[in-house]
């Protein structure tokens, strides 16, 4: 069985457990190969006497009033840190096959504490956001950006500062439903994938330095014309109709 088949029936295992384990503190917490992630210990007392970490191949490591000791066959010699303080566990180097549950149990006086953590470590997507199109102006700001994947992924957005409308499919023959592009809560064009750790961005801020409204404002402009032009008729026939009246009765008045 390849290790991404593998790392996929993990994920599905995991997130299984994850919805039937009822009453347990559990958490998910997501790498990249490489890099590094921090299991925390909710809630778990301060300055704990005894620490022990767990996964499925045994100790990862055990504290025990100050001194730290590595689980014999632990693959995570070298590769850990922890947090005494807290009981928080900081893993580095992150490999695909170190995804899976670990647990914590905290001893503090006659107080013990029980987690459970998975961590999921994925593969880096590298991803790139460009600007196709800028149409910018004092109050007015359109971009097209094309987010593409060195796997030959992409899809293309028309974005302003309050939302991105995706290109339609039948318009993206070779786009991937594995990209999405959004706007962030940091006023920037963001491109995520379907690896939650993965994502790129470009700030409103420097392509639109004049205005970010766009279409919510173009809506708006249009508005206001249209109204203003139903006033300027209504105007128009209502002075026309005075005229006719006047002329029609104008004998009446004298």
């Amino acid at each position: 069985m390849g290790k991404k088949m593998k790392h996929c029936l993990l994920t599905l295992l995991f997130l299984l457990l994850e919805s039937c384990r009822l009453g347990e503190l559990q958490s998910t917490i997501h790498g990249v190969i490489n890099g590094s992630a921090l299991l925390p210990c909710l809630p778990c007392p301060a300055s704990p006497s005894e620490i022990q970490w767990k996964n499925e191949d045994g100790f990862v490591v055990f504290y025990d009033n100050g001194v730290e000791h590595t689980g014999p066959q632990s693959r995570f010699v070298n590769r850990y840190h922890l947090y005494a303080e807290n009981g928080s566990l900081q893993i580095h180097g992150l490999q695909m096959e170190d995804s899976g549950l670990f647990t914590v149990n905290i001893l503090k006086g006659s107080n013990q504490s029980y987690a459970e953590v998975v961590l999921l470590v994925h593969e880096t997507v590298d991803t790139h956001l460009n600007v196709i199109s800028n149409t910018s102006r004092d109050d007015y700001c359109v971009v097209v950006v094309n987010c593409s994947t060195i796997q030959d992924q992409w899809k293309v957005a028309k974005c302003n500062g309050s939302a991105c409308q995706e290109t339609s499919r039948a318009e993206q023959h070779n786009s991937s439903n594995s990209l999405h592009i959004n706007i962030s809560v940091k006023n920037s064009i963001i491109c995520e994938t379907s690896n939650p750790v993965t994502s790129s961005s470009i700030s409103l801020t420097d392509i639109c330095p004049h205005g970010t409204t766009g279409f919510r404002r173009q809506g708006h402009r249009r508005h206001r014309v249209r109204l203003l032009s139903y006033i300027a008729a209504a105007c128009f026939v209502a002075a026309m109709g005075g005229a006719l009246f006047f002329r029609k009765y104008r004998k009446t008045f004298r």
